[in-house]
């Protein structure tokens, strides 16, 4: 069923005290899909508790089961999107109740059948950035009577790039103010809106103890991203790491399974917050995970102090060579042409030859690719009135900006032959912006105005050798490997 197992499957048996505080806690997967992970933690929860009385009841004669048992499915909570999982989940939950009940029976040696159904898992069918989550849990009339309430789950992931614009519009919402926000992936709104239940729960039911533990995708714990989500629910709404597993890759029983690496980090109120902090690291991602006791867990699941990397637009010190995107098309693909295009155009307009140069790309740049693109910037109209074929490639990009969604393409649909960024010195470092993870060192290179490179390499324009020896020495790569976006295989340390 795809349910995680990142932990001991057994566990030493609970104390009275222990087993007084299980029919106390509360839990919520604010993105459950069909229950997996309340699934899991009622079983465990059910199973410890009958480890627990079977000791207590060795020797005795158990007259009634149905007084001992007292964790049971209302104690857990959901909220899924789509209707179908969220009536899967409800069911899923009273069946597990049922098998439960039959290893109760067994265990304790007296016939359990939970009916009628009295209690049952509440999975609300919604938008949980639209549901009030302390509303769904009923904190207000139940807080009291709680001790601990723990919000879990694997809240769905889509990449800042590719949420619709009501997605984007919740985690603008979820962030209100903080700066660079738009940045973020869906999952993030996840996190920050469970550091604000929790802190609003510590602050108006300060015995109820909270901590969250979500699983997501690595990309909330590297690069751009962690300065603005980490900065918000560390610092903004008191919250601690407290533990976290470093990247691993996601396994279940699906068939045909995506290579997708994920981390899990454990959250909750500083003043909430003792205790030691956990951390578990991988020697790969498919690895066994290896646990640690840190002093202190920081946003890129490291031990040290709780430093965040902020952005900068420019060098921190003066005498300092910037370092630049390279040239984003924005074409369609009509500027840019195979060793074959570039043949034929060549074969048929001998005259474009001027105009044509080497292309390259991060994956050119380091495996030895041979790409071109039509160059046009200091073209003059009279020039390109005697290409056709340029020409008919310049009207094609025209075309292609104009049709676009996006008002920031279609303005440069005014400037159909040149690329949307044009920046070629004389002499530059390439810097590739994707490396593999293998690689002990990120190949860089020299280059010149000969050859263009396109947005997925770097470049520094005249650097020196002393900045080309920074950018290659193991401090710097140490760098990367800390703070960078790690793609399955790969490092994008230079954003």
């Amino acid at each position: 069923m795809g349910l995680h197992t990142r932990f001991p499957t057994s566990s030493p048996l609970l104390t009275p005290r222990e087993l007084d505080l299980l029919p106390r806690l509360r839990f919520l997967d604010p993105a459950c899909g069909s229950g997996n992970f309340l699934l899991l933690a009622f079983r465990e929860l059910r199973r410890l508790e009958l480890d627990a009385l079977a000791e207590q009841q060795r020797g005795q004669q158990v007259l009634d089961v149905a007084h001992l048992i007292r964790v049971n499915v209302g104690q857990f909570y959901g909220i899924e999107y789509d209707e179908f999982p969220a009536q899967i989940a409800r069911v899923a939950m009273w069946l597990a109740d049922h098998q439960a009940n039959i290893e109760a029976s067994q265990t304790l040696g007296q016939n359990f059948v939970n009916l009628p159904l009295m209690q049952a898992a509440h999975i609300k069918h919604g938008d949980a950035l639209e549901t009030d989550w302390a509303e769904h849990l009923n904190l207000e009339a139940d807080a009291p009577g709680l001790a601990r309430l723990y919000i879990v789950g694997n809240p769905p992931f889509v990449g800042g790039k590719k949420m619709s614009a009501a997605q984007r519009a919740q985690v603008v919402r979820e962030f209100a103010g903080v700066k660079d926000a738009g940045v973020l992936d869906y999952v993030a709104a996840w996190y920050v809106k469970a550091a604000k239940v929790m802190q609003a729960t510590a602050r108006e039911f300060p015995g109820l103890q909270t901590a969250a533990a979500l699983v997501s995708t690595n990309s909330v714990t590297q690069g751009e991203q962690v300065a603005p989500l980490w900065g918000n629910v560390l610092q903004d709404y008191g919250q601690t790491i407290t533990a976290a597993h470093r990247t691993f890759k996601w396994s279940n029983d699906a068939p045909g399974q995506a290579a997708v690496h994920c981390v899990i980090v454990q959250f909750q109120p500083s003043a909430q917050a003792s205790g030691p902090r956990r951390l578990f690291t991988y020697s790969s991602p498919t690895a066994q995970p290896l646990e640690m006791q840190a002093q202190n867990i920081t946003p890129y699941l490291t031990d040290g102090p709780a430093v965040i990397v902020q952005k900068a637009g420019n060098p921190l010190r003066a005498g300092v060579p910037p370092i630049h995107f390279g040239n984003m098309p924005l074409d369609g693909g009509n500027l840019l042409l195979t060793e074959q295009e570039r043949a034929e155009l060549l074969e048929k307009e001998p005259a474009a030859a001027k105009f044509v140069r080497p292309l390259l790309d991060a994956q050119d740049f380091l495996n030895g690719g041979t790409r071109f693109c039509l160059w046009l910037e200091g073209a003059e109209p009279a020039e390109l009135a005697r290409l056709p074929e340029v020409r008919k490639r310049v009207e094609a990009v025209k075309a292609w900006r104009l049709a676009s969604v996006a008002p920031s393409t279609q303005k440069f649909a005014a400037t159909p032959a040149l690329f949307r960024d044009r920046r070629l010195p004389e002499r530059y470092l390439a810097v590739p912006s994707v490396s593999s993870e293998r690689r002990e060192y990120v190949p860089v290179g020299y280059l010149d105005s000969g050859t263009v490179v396109n947005n997925l390499l770097f470049m520094v324009p005249d650097a020196d050798l002393f900045t080309f020896g920074v950018i290659q020495s193991r401090p710097h790569m140490d760098w990367m490997r800390a703070v960078s976006v790690g793609w399955p295989q790969s490092l994008d340390g230079f954003e």
